[in-house]
């Protein structure tokens, strides 16, 4: 059976929130966390906005995404969270791609926009097949390089 999925496909990236940790790094910015959390902003595009939708998260135990503006910021998450974290397919696509492939299926064709390295390293290496310039490439044909990420309730 041949498939064609379509939707989304995300690395997630797994971190295992330690309490202490967060409340020494949020310590400097408790007031603006406070007021950002009354009215918060949906998106991230300072430290106060991380901190206030994670706890906001935490208070009411559920997940959100929200999207990172600011790239300054991407790069202070990325040094204090990434290293840490273990990564993962995430997305409904790129999960039911994986499910599929191991369940049987003879192709599965995943419509990634824009496959990364990394993102690939992440799709089963049993019928996933890639469009590549009109040819579908085995993802078993591709180099993999890295393997980390983080997720909410792990």
């Amino acid at each position: 059976m041949n498939i064609l999925c379509a939707y989304n496909a995300n690395i997630d990236a797994i971190y295992k929130v330690d309490g202490q940790k967060m409340s020494e790094i949020a310590e400097g910015y408790k007031e603006e966390i406070a007021e950002k959390m009354k009215d918060p902003p949906g998106h991230i595009s300072s430290i106060p906005d991380f901190f206030a939708g994670l706890f906001i998260c935490m208070q009411h135990g559920s997940g959100a995404e929200w999207l990172i503006r600011d790239k300054e910021v991407f790069n202070w998450l990325r040094t204090n969270f990434l290293k840490a974290s273990f990564m993962r397919m995430g997305g409904n696509m790129g999960i039911m791609a994986n499910v599929l492939s191991e369940l049987g299926a003879s192709r599965v064709v995943p419509n990634v926009a824009n496959p990364s390295d990394l993102q690939m390293s992440f799709f089963s290496e049993r019928a996933i097949y890639i469009p590549d310039g009109g040819e579908a490439v085995s993802s078993k044909d591709q180099e993999i390089l890295a393997k980390h990420i983080g997720d909410e309730g792990e």
